[in-house]
């Protein structure tokens, strides 16, 4: 409730006890002490009032430092997954890379290769092969 519209509200209060005491003059006492009654009343309402929209202030607050706070880790959460999904991709491509082209041997020249050697039976171990696996000829 807004302050223009409590008062409204103990104004409202007071005029049907004003007009309900009205017709008594012996009453007018009573009324008196009645009105100064929801005046503490009021009073004490408009202070607690006061000290709730404080509150709410203060609950503003912390839930937009609590919104900004989620901004910042849902942005450094999507920051940290995207370079740990870049790192593996990154892993996934160095493991997908082929091997250099001196280590590369296809399956024909390993056949070929040790097919020369089974087929030079009189290889010696202190002979020497040549890249392709065949003996050298001293």
């Amino acid at each position: 409730m807004k302050t223009i519209e409590f008062n409204l509200l103990i104004i409202s209060i007071m005029c049907v006890l004003v007009n309900s005491y009205r017709h008594h003059p012996e009453n007018q006492q009573m009324l008196e002490s009645d009105l100064q009654k929801i005046e503490a009343i009021g009073m004490n309402l408009e202070s607690r009032l006061e000290s709730i929209q404080e509150g709410i202030n203060i609950l503003l607050g912390r839930n937009e430092t609590a919104k900004t706070a989620k901004r910042g880790q849902q942005s450094l959460s999507n920051s940290l997954q995207g370079q740990y999904s870049q790192g593996l991709q990154q892993q996934q491509q160095k493991q997908q890379r082929p091997l250099p082209q001196q280590y590369q041997y296809s399956q024909n020249q390993f056949k070929r290769q040790y097919s020369n050697l089974r087929m030079q039976s009189n290889y010696h171990p202190s002979q020497t092969l040549d890249t392709r696996g065949r003996i050298k000829n001293p």
